[in-house]
């Protein structure tokens, strides 16, 4: 996964660090239960998951998960 294949608002260089980087997006976009759990567990052993954390909260993303949470509000 990479912010620029998600078309993401602006490019920080910590999102180089994830752990989700090379994963299919669609994993962590998924409404299937199975993949919304390895999604997490990814999140789970990330180096950047504060700031993928703070992102998600300043940009008020309300779909996927981000920072080990899944965020899907209608």
């Amino acid at each position: 996964m990479t912010a620029t294949n998600l078309g993401m608002p602006g490019f920080h260089p910590w999102m180089d660090e994830s752990a989700c980087v090379g994963e299919d997006p669609e994993l962590f976009f998924s409404t299937e239960r199975e993949d919304v759990h390895k999604a997490v567990r990814i999140c789970g052993e990330c180096p950047v998951i504060a700031e993928c954390r703070k992102y998600a909260k300043r940009h008020k993303i309300g779909h996927g998960v981000w920072a080990g949470v899944e965020r899907n509000r209608g």
